[in-house]
């Protein structure tokens, strides 16, 4: 989100859908209901043309289980999120090489987004990810991966 962005401002990056989607899940409180939560609300989250299954997010939730903690049920979390304030300087003051990385199927954040952020810092890189969603999933984690070493290499 771009830093000059205000609550009501960052509103016209994000899509109400599935903001609307996840805030009418309700899953029982027990392991699998956990489960069945976190599938939904990837679903949501991925790509709109990927499928998303148990095997995408049981890792995830058995390593917050392990921990005592379910996030993806946190009610103020994406309120949270969407009201997030940057808390450094303007981001016209970057000296530093800067690269935005949007996801070109993206759900959840317009591009508009992205764009308002790599046009606020000096010399930023935009840079839309091809087939990826708001959840990155395993098939754009290497090239996600990919885009940031080529970005710290300089090149």
């Amino acid at each position: 989100m771009p830093s000059d962005a205000g609550p009501l401002d960052a509103l016209r990056h994000v899509r109400p859908g599935p903001v609307l989607r996840m805030g009418r899940l309700h899953f029982p409180d027990t392991p699998e209901g956990n489960l069945a939560l976190a599938v939904a609300i990837a679903r949501i989250l991925a790509a709109p043309e990927r499928a998303v299954g148990p095997e995408d997010v049981w890792e995830f939730v058995d390593r917050e289980a392990a921990h005592d903690v379910a996030s993806f049920r946190d009610a103020q979390a994406q309120s949270r999120q969407i009201g997030a304030k940057w808390s450094g300087g303007p981001l016209a003051r970057i000296a530093a090489p800067t690269l935005a990385l949007h996801a070109e199927r993206d759900p959840l954040i317009r591009p508009s987004a992205a764009r308002a952020l790599a046009a606020a810092a000096p010399n930023a890189r935009l840079r839309v990810m091809p087939g990826a969603g708001h959840l990155l999933t395993r098939e754009h984690w290497a090239p996600y991966a990919d885009q940031l070493h080529a970005h710290a290499m300089g090149s």
